[in-house]
């Protein structure tokens, strides 16, 4: 079974260190928790973590499958920026600029990753600052806990229609109103955010909250819902009243909802939502992509790489013997056009050559039509194309019994007589030829047939 180690490490930490305790719990990949929550310092986690694993494995195999940690918002910011399609189409060139305008610090000391833009054209983008999240890597790195995966919790806060949503944690409140993304607070922050309808606020905290607070917050709905764990993790029952209690003399409606467990495992149900959706906004990209996950994804589809490379070499191979058969078959084929051109004109020097050298870039049909055209007579009465074309379909006709091997062709244009001299296996196949050629409105004469050992060598005259 798959296990997945996930830590939280939650606001209001604004660094990380060896001495950091953090909250973790062991997974399966459907989301289950398996055993208890804990709370351990960064340097005792793999010691506590290999203490739930059964004894007797080897060392490699005590190992998470995955180490996910998840961020609160003092560590990293979350927003959702609407673009134009114009952006759309150029969204990395232009992602740092619209980002710029909501950071205080310097954009090129901060790692940006986004997600894919909606048809609202809305796009959400999480940052980090470089130096954070290399003192992380390096951190987990050192105590044997590689990182898969780092993720903010807040993209994980849903607003409510109707409500503005606080999640009570630690000393941290997490707040998430409708259109708008969540945002991460310290409790001393909420009389400002939620202020007495008759209590006006200095110049200098209104200006100062301008671009922050008051952006998230602008106009947020009359109703407070208030989320916290009273079991797991739990946040003390004192402090749920008191900022209940400041909430309603303040004017606002609180509705008080317990979270079924604790806030930890609140955010690891919606990250194995949004992990099965594909819709994760991972810190471990580009420079800081993680090489256990892309190793296990080359490993989980090397069999069908293996398989494809196998097939296109198979295919390659095989496309090739096909091409060396029908270049050895064309080769072939020119030899025999070439024997059976000289064999009817045996003295064309340019056909000689061109066997005598293999040159099979001579070209034997062209060569023949040519003669044709040139041999074509101008006498109305006997013109030799007709007469070699009745000749060509009665020696076709003749089937493979009577198959005949052209030995010699000539036409006399001022008879108009043509000799044919050809070898054939019996003298019945002449017969049958001159009965042939008569019938086709042609006079054909036997001149001479030679009977051999196993042929026999006839010569005809024919004419119209």
């Amino acid at each position: 079974m798959k296990k997945i180690l996930l830590v939280r490490i939650p606001s209001p930490v604004g660094s990380v260190d060896a001495h950091t305790v953090v909250q973790w719990g062991t997974f399966t990949a459907a989301g289950s928790l398996c055993g208890e929550l804990h709370l351990t310092a960064i340097n005792q986690l793999r010691e506590a973590w290999c203490a739930d694993e059964p004894e007797g494995q080897e060392e490699a195999d005590r190992l998470p499958d995955e180490v996910i940690l998840l961020l609160g918002g003092s560590l990293c910011f979350y927003k959702r920026l609407t673009i134009n399609a114009g952006q759309k189409k150029h969204l990395v060139t232009a992602l740092p600029y619209l980002v710029e305008e909501h950071l205080a610090q310097d954009i090129e000391t901060m790692h940006i990753v986004n997600g894919f833009p909606g048809r609202d054209l809305q796009v959400s983008v999480a940052g980090i600052a470089h130096a954070t999240l290399q003192a992380m890597l390096a951190l987990f790195e050192e105590y044997q806990l590689p990182l898969t995966s780092i993720l903010t919790e807040m993209q994980f806060l849903k607003p409510e229609p109707g409500y503005t949503c606080l999640i009570l944690d630690n000393d941290a409140v997490m707040m998430v109103a409708p259109g708008h993304e969540g945002v991460t607070l310290n409790d001393q922050a909420l009389p400002v955010v939620f202020p007495d309808q008759d209590q006006q606020l200095p110049d200098t905290l209104v200006s100062s909250l301008e671009n922050t607070v008051a952006e998230t917050v602008d106009e947020p709905p009359a109703q407070v819902r208030l989320m916290f764990s009273d079991n797991t993790l739990a946040v003390t029952t004192s402090r749920v009243d008191e900022t209940s209690a400041m909430l309603s003399e303040r004017g606002w409606l609180v509705d008080k909802v317990p979270l079924k467990g604790s806030v930890f495992e609140y955010f690891a149900g919606h990250y194995f939502t949004f992990r099965r959706s594909n819709q994760l906004l991972d810190f471990r990209q580009g420079a800081y992509q993680c090489p256990r996950r892309t190793g296990r994804l080359i490993r989980r589809w090397w069999p069908l790489m293996a398989t494809a490379a196998c097939w296109l070499m198979l295919e390659l191979g095989l496309s090739v013997t096909e091409g060396i058969m029908y270049q050895n078959n064309s080769e072939s084929l020119w030899r025999d056009s070439i024997k059976n051109y000289l064999s009817v004109f045996p003295n064309d020097r340019q056909a000689q050559q061109a066997q005598a050298r293999q040159q099979m870039s001579f070209n034997i049909r062209q060569v023949v039509e040519n003669r044709l055209r040139t041999l074509d007579t101008h006498t109305p009465e006997t013109p030799f194309l007709s007469m070699l074309q009745v000749l060509s379909r009665v020696s076709g006709a003749m089937g493979e019994k009577g198959k005949m091997e052209p030995r010699h062709l000539d036409f006399n244009e001022a008879t108009g007589q043509l000799v044919y001299e050809f070898e054939t296996g019996e003298l019945d196949t002449v017969n049958q030829l001159l009965e042939k050629l008569n019938a086709s409105g042609f006079q054909a004469k036997l001149d001479n047939a030679n009977q051999g050992k196993s042929s026999v060598i006839a010569r005809v005259t024919i004419r119209r």
